[in-house]
């Protein structure tokens, strides 16, 4: 972020060459900055990686989506998939009657002390905010397509929303996120499945 702004500082004195390319960089320009400086700024944004789609109005949005999400049909099946464990294991502690027991419990728990608590749809919340920082420049989003890792220009709005995934924060890190991205690139273009960036001559 810092470099894509020194960059347009630059860019304004033409006794500047100026190129700028940064790795998951965070929204730090409107949708209208953004793509003025596609012409010397690259934002390279590795899959659900959470900084490029990071800014108050996203993190406000996610915070209600979570609100609203119901999570205790799921919170349910598994009390009740471990109640029935147990009664595999050490069926002469629990029996069919006691799992019904316990789960008319917890309905009526979930009912008075969790589903008051929770969000409904309908309401004001279903009103979000609008995105208004964007990363900056043009934007390569490399994300795994399920085999290997593809990559393509995206326009900067395409990282409106927070992309929740067990690697949003993974994704940002270098030796998990960035390195492990260009490393099975280069396998890929070199079709080489044991290439390791120390093979390179220094």
């Amino acid at each position: 972020g810092a470099a894509a702004v020194a960059g347009m500082e630059f860019k304004q004195d033409d006794k500047f060459d100026v190129e700028v390319v940064g790795f998951g960089c965070p929204p730090v320009l409107s949708k209208e900055l953004s793509e003025s400086t596609k012409d010397y700024i690259t934002t390279v944004i590795g899959d659900a990686d959470v900084i490029p789609r990071m800014s108050a109005e996203t993190i406000g949005n996610l915070m209600l989506n979570l609100m609203e999400y119901d999570w205790t049909p799921k919170a349910r099946r598994d009390i009740e998939d471990a109640l029935q464990e147990v009664k595999k294991t050490m069926g002469f502690l629990i029996q069919d009657d006691n799992v019904e027991s316990v789960m008319k419990i917890v309905d009526k728990a979930v009912e008075k002390y969790v589903k008051p608590g929770m969000l409904k749809s309908g309401n004001s919340s279903d009103k979000r905010l609008e995105t208004i920082l964007y990363p900056p420049g043009s934007c390569v989003h490399f994300y795994r397509d399920g085999v290997s890792i593809s990559g393509s220009y995206v326009p900067c709005d395409f990282f409106n929303e927070i992309d929740v995934s067990r690697t949003m924060v993974n994704d940002h890190l270098i030796s998990h996120g960035y390195r492990r991205i260009f490393l099975e690139l280069e396998r890929s273009v070199r079709n080489d499945d044991h290439f390791s960036f120390d093979d390179i001559p220094k």
